[in-house]
């Protein structure tokens, strides 16, 4: 479960990113932004706050500090964070599963 947590946390760092940056349209922040939430709240249930939020701000720092609010480097992270996010969102049974098999795997 923790590797779900950490999974959690991390794409919800990217949305947060995403929300934030410059030029980005209103209907795509706001979709980041519940995407944020959602991740987040879960998170925390598979979690706690505390290590949730210690984890989301690794994540700011270690992985997106290189961005610099700058919307062209947006690539370097969005393959990595997008996909397993929505993924996560919308389907939160299925990355469960994805890390009991790959916790089994080790």
């Amino acid at each position: 479960m923790e590797n779900l947590a950490h999974e959690a946390t991390q794409c919800s760092a990217y949305f947060m990113l995403v929300a934030a940056l410059p030029g980005v349209p209103e209907d795509i922040s706001k979709k980041a932004r519940q995407q944020l939430t959602t991740l987040l709240d879960f998170a925390v249930a598979l979690s706690n706050q505390k290590i949730t939020k210690a984890r989301f701000e690794l994540t700011q720092k270690q992985k997106f500090r290189n961005l610099e609010g700058k919307g062209s480097n947006i690539a370097i992270v969005s393959n990595q964070y997008a996909y397993p996010g929505v993924d996560l969102v919308n389907n939160p049974e299925a990355r469960l599963k994805y890390w009991l098999e790959e916790t089994d795997s080790q």
